[in-house]
């Protein structure tokens, strides 16, 4: 019976180890991923207004040039707010640094994501908002965007 216990006790241990050690592992790649500028998924906001002109005021307070009107682009019928950043603008049509766009649902908004992950040089997925990026954008412009589009 003691023999028992002591192997329960070992098996208890290593599953607690084995959880820690896991954890550990998923935060660091959740760091990776957030520098890599691939999907991020938050679904609560209370700082900011996630409508298209509530990001496009926020983006323009964190002094980036905004573009919501002329010739934008648009993917799968949602039409883009599109932002300049100086050192490049690739995505077409407006010459855009970035495009910023809303879909009725995360689901949709994750269909989009997978459709155009390969056609841009980066691909951020908050819930129901999608931003793409080309050329890729520097460190700070990433987090000014993301800011903007979580809300947080």
């Amino acid at each position: 019976m003691l023999g028992g216990r002591k192997a329960s006790t070992t098996w208890i241990v290593l599953v607690a180890a084995s959880l820690t050690l896991s954890a550990c592992g998923g935060t660091a790649k959740k760091e990776q991923a957030a520098t890599k500028t691939t999907q991020t998924t938050q679904t609560t906001s209370t700082a900011t207004d996630l409508s298209p002109s509530g990001v496009e005021r926020c983006v323009a307070a964190a002094g980036l040039e905004v573009v919501a009107s002329g010739d934008l682009p648009m993917i799968q019928r949602s039409k883009a707010v599109g932002v300049r950043v100086p050192g490049g603008a690739n995505i077409m049509p407006g010459n855009l640094s970035a495009a910023i766009f809303w879909y009725g649902s995360a689901a949709k908004a994750l269909k989009m994501h997978e459709s155009v992950k390969f056609r841009f040089k980066a691909v951020l997925r908050v819930d129901r908002i999608v931003a793409v990026f080309d050329p890729a954008p520097s460190g700070d412009t990433q987090t000014k965007i993301l800011h903007c589009i979580t809300g947080n």
